[in-house]
């Protein structure tokens, strides 16, 4: 709805039943999180071109706002008197860039030219009798591009990849059944499914479906399929096997369900470019795989925001199981940042964490901690190097509400594609253990 209509229908009934209402027109609230700051400042620090087109602009430090929305309930009349509420400082955009890049040191790219016309408020009237905003702007420069150097938590960034001209794309993201996240999050053994071949290098069926038998009579939660272990080369032309891959394994796992009355988890790969990428999503959906474990290893020279535009694309197919890979096997470095717009994707359901390094495995902890969904995404270890050591340590997440406590539930790995039985009762004595002060000596 407009705001002109929202102002007419509160000037009707304050009219109606003499109720005392100020309305106030807010131009550009902005803090660390959002914001116009944070977007010019987002693409300095990204190298991207700030747009020009709307060349300048008016915004106010959200603490100053709420203040004097606040005290203007003090100004309510009938009938209602409207405000302006923003900084008294028209900013040029230009100006404001430059600044960030002094402060980030960055060089900064521009696109388009300043139109002779901008949408700004005047805020005389309100300052006239509150006092101007306290906050200096100075101060809300440096604290943004500090905010944005240090790689802090932004609410809109995934949102704001999604909008269109006319507004915010609203996407109805599939979700598997409630089963598969509950026990995602109570940790299983997911073997990463090799491939069988014949001395031929071909296609070994019978011995393909005798490893997925294994992995179910083993006690595995279920299989995680076209992935690393089971060679992403079987998607090139010429060998072509992802697709029977996937149907033989789809097949066989419905047939152990069928004899076992137990039901098993379904991981696709996922891997390539956004077309190949949501082709193979809507493959493994076709065949009620329940997630899509998703390598970003074709994308190595993309920026966060085309990272998540792809990942974005593919969610809207198929729930994702994230994949931080290693960049000695063909992964590549993911920032904060990165992790912060991708755990805010809806139907993300878990992580498997492969970095193979210590603090590359504490930023995707974190991020799923500050923005809030440590108790909903699953995190699951690809750490070939440390399996026990993640499966047992309990993290503790300072954030702006306070410390967030958060583990690694389970592991998808390459590694327990063999001695599969013995896996899974080395996670469940690593599960029991978890809620011990000391590891006992028999564990």
């Amino acid at each position: 709805m407009p705001a002109w209509r929202r102002e007419r229908i509160f000037e009707f009934f304050s009219n109606m039943h003499n109720t005392p209402v100020t309305l106030i027109r807010l131009f550009y609230a902005v803090e660390l999180r959002y914001g116009v700051l944070v977007d010019i400042a987002y693409k300095v620090f990204s190298g991207e071109p700030v747009d020009l087109s709307m060349g300048h602009l008016n915004w106010i430090w959200q603490g100053d706002a709420n203040d004097m929305i606040l005290r203007s309930l003090a100004l309510a009349h009938t009938p209602p008197q409207a405000f302006n509420l923003s900084g008294p400082q028209i900013h040029s955009v230009r100006a404001l860039a430059l600044q960030f890049g002094e402060l980030m040191s960055k060089d900064v790219l521009f696109t388009g030219n300043e139109a002779g016309t901008a949408l700004v408020g005047s805020s005389e009237r309100l300052c006239a009798l509150l006092g101007t905003p306290g906050t200096p702007v100075d101060c809300v420069l440096r604290w943004t591009a500090n905010w944005i150097c240090r790689q802090g938590r932004l609410l809109e960034r995934a949102l704001t990849m999604k909008c269109a001209t006319a507004g915010i794309v609203m996407v109805d993201y599939p979700f598997p059944p409630p089963w598969v996240i509950e026990a995602l999050r109570s940790g299983l053994v997911i073997p990463a499914h090799p491939l069988a071949l014949t001395t031929n290098r071909k296609l070994d069926e019978r011995r393909q479906r005798a490893l997925t038998r294994y992995y179910a009579e083993a006690g595995a939660g279920g299989v995680a399929v076209g992935v690393h272990t089971t060679q992403f080369t079987i998607r090139e032309p010429g060998i072509d096997l992802y697709e029977p891959v996937l149907e033989l394994t789809a097949d066989t796992l419905d047939k152990c369900e069928a004899s076992s009355g137990r039901s098993l988890l379904r991981i696709a790969g996922i891997c390539g470019d956004t077309p190949q990428a949501t082709q193979e999503a809507r493959l493994a959906s076709d065949l009620h795989y329940h997630a899509g474990l998703l390598s970003l290893a074709a994308l190595k020279e993309a920026s966060d925001k085309r990272l998540i535009e792809h990942c974005q694309a593919v969610a809207e197919v198929i729930p994702l199981f994230g994949f931080y890979l290693q960049p000695a096997v063909g992964g590549r470095i993911l920032s904060v940042r990165f992790w912060h717009c991708f755990v805010e994707i809806p139907n993300v359901i878990a992580i498997k964490i492969a970095p193979f390094n210590r603090y590359q495995t504490l930023d995707v902890i974190r991020a799923v901690a500050e923005v809030g969904r440590a108790g909903e995404i699953a995190l699951y270890t690809g750490n070939d190097e440390h399996i026990i050591l993640d499966l047992l340590a309990r993290w503790e997440v300072a954030t702006p509400t306070g410390v967030v406590r958060a583990h690694i539930a389970g592991g998808l790995l390459g590694h327990w594609a063999f001695w599969t039985q013995k896996a899974v009762s080395i996670l469940e004595a690593c599960k029991a253990t978890r809620t011990q002060e000391m590891v006992p000596r028999t564990c």
